[in-house]
């Protein structure tokens, strides 16, 4: 890998991202997160993975059809189409082919 992210600020990271699910501010944290990967370890290094099940509460994105607004959220970050792909599928598709070879 060309850079390395500072895994010391993950449990801020961490904490920030409690805080804002609570208060249903998710969808922009989670954008803010992955704009900070991007710029610090490139759009390579970014992904996102849903997991639906047992989750309860008045979220953002509750099921698989609230994820555009996590993309319309990338996408009023600066990302382009091709590196909202990237990080919903793309670099994940790219990583597990990777390890199959």
């Amino acid at each position: 890998m060309k850079h390395l992210i500072n895994a010391a600020a993950a449990p801020a990271a961490m904490k920030n991202l409690r805080a804002a699910l609570a208060e249903n501010e998710c969808v922009a944290l989670i954008a803010e997160h992955a704009a900070y990967l991007r710029d610090k370890g490139g759009i390579q290094c970014v992904a996102i993975g849903t997991d639906f099940d047992g989750i309860e509460g008045n979220l953002e994105i509750a099921d698989s059809a609230g994820m555009e607004l996590l993309a319309e959220a990338l996408r009023k970050r600066g990302f382009t189409e091709s590196e909202v792909e990237l990080v919903f599928y793309k670099n994940v598709l790219r990583v597990m082919e990777d390890a199959m070879r």
